[in-house]
């Protein structure tokens, strides 16, 4: 992606969310922008020096403290418009959901103050396939997406995987959808070396009730798919956050 396709993809999500944008000087001439301002970026300027997260922590910092001068003091509380359901054992490794007795909650030290989870068919069986329920609570349907582990840059450490979802649909007809995950993180965060990653994914509209996620490995690897969110949300949605940091453990910790 060239400097304009970047400048409008900014301006469409500052317009559509009202967001500040900061960033890094740089010119349109990259031999310039490495004159100028190579301090700020890594020797490879495949990421950013201390000096560069310097410079951007302040400016979050003062847009923050702009933000807050005209925020008010008794916040508006309301509803998610049409309602949502968001499930997350990333940061607290509690489910709620109905899942199959093979899978257990597996959790990552990356810190002595931080442990994140998963939910998978565990190290001693990281081939085996098995299923989750989704409920979708609303009269209504809803879009759904799952988010699931994957590592990069150069090769994932984490299989590639069938994903079905089944659910019955409102005419009382059985319906049955198929996916395919991509565990490779190649681009994002490659600048770290190995990392892992939380990939979402859209896995459509489903009707009120339940529904049944399943899945299968289609590869041998030492490590089993892992799934660490499910969100039920507004029909429509493109897109939904990893509800977790895109990128928290190197490959070690795992």
């Amino acid at each position: 992606m060239g400097f304009a396709e970047r400048d409008k993809v900014l301006l469409k999500i500052k317009k559509k969310l009202g967001a500040k944008i900061r960033g890094i000087p740089m010119s349109l001439d990259p031999k310039e922008t490495i004159l100028k301002y190579h301090e700020y970026f890594s020797q490879d300027f495949r990421g950013l020096s201390i000096r560069g997260h310097v410079l951007l922590l302040k400016a979050i910092r003062q847009a923050t403290k702009t933000g807050m001068e005209t925020y008010p003091m008794e916040p508006r509380i309301g509803t998610w418009g049409d309602g949502d359901k968001c499930s997350s054992w990333y940061t607290s490794g509690v489910i709620t959901e109905n899942h199959s007795p093979s899978l257990v909650m597996e959790q990552f030290t990356f810190s002595s103050s931080r442990k994140l989870f998963a939910l998978s068919t565990g190290l001693d069986h990281p081939h085996a396939g098995s299923w989750i329920h989704v409920t979708n609570p609303y009269n209504q349907d809803r879009q759904l997406f799952i988010s699931y582990m994957a590592s990069g840059p150069d090769y994932s450490i984490y299989p590639q995987t069938e994903i079905t979802l089944q659910f019955t649909n409102q005419k009382g007809e059985r319906i049955e959808r198929k996916f395919t995950t991509n565990p490779l993180s190649s681009t994002a965060y490659s600048h770290l070396g190995r990392v892992n990653t939380v990939k979402t994914k859209d896995l459509g509209v489903i009707p009120p009730g339940t529904s049944v996620v399943s899945w299968v490995p289609l590869e041998r690897k030492n490590r089993p798919f892992r799934i660490t969110a499910m969100k039920v949300v507004k029909e429509g949605v493109s897109s939904v956050g990893v509800l977790g940091p895109a990128v928290d453990l190197r490959v070690d910790h795992y």
